[in-house]
């Protein structure tokens, strides 16, 4: 998106993943089934690509739009989390057992 490649396998290897961890998410909310695996996979792999953005933006890798992305990713990771606080909060939601 903002230049050639130097390895397109990599980004090709990086496109299909993203596209796996997508689908499946896509497919739990279609099935109105997102469970914690769920949950956690569309947190840690957004927290996991905005970090990538992060660092090799201020490293100077990758351009510094790459920035942006990070701030969408963390908006996501937010969404998650607060998804997840919801969804234990309510009457029946999946809290742990009380001891």
């Amino acid at each position: 998106m903002t230049g050639p490649k130097a390895d397109f396998w990599l980004a090709q290897t990086v496109g299909v993943l993203v596209a796996s961890i997508g689908s499946v998410l896509l497919l739990g909310a279609r099935r109105r089934r997102v469970g914690a695996e769920l949950q956690v996979l569309g947190a840690a792999s957004a927290a996991g690509l905005g970090l990538v953005d992060v660092v090799f933006a201020l490293r100077g890798r990758i351009a510094k739009i790459y920035l942006l992305d990070a701030a969408i990713e963390g908006a996501v990771v937010v969404g998650w989390v607060r998804t997840c606080i919801r969804k234990r909060e309510a009457p029946g939601g999946n809290r742990p057992p009380r001891a």
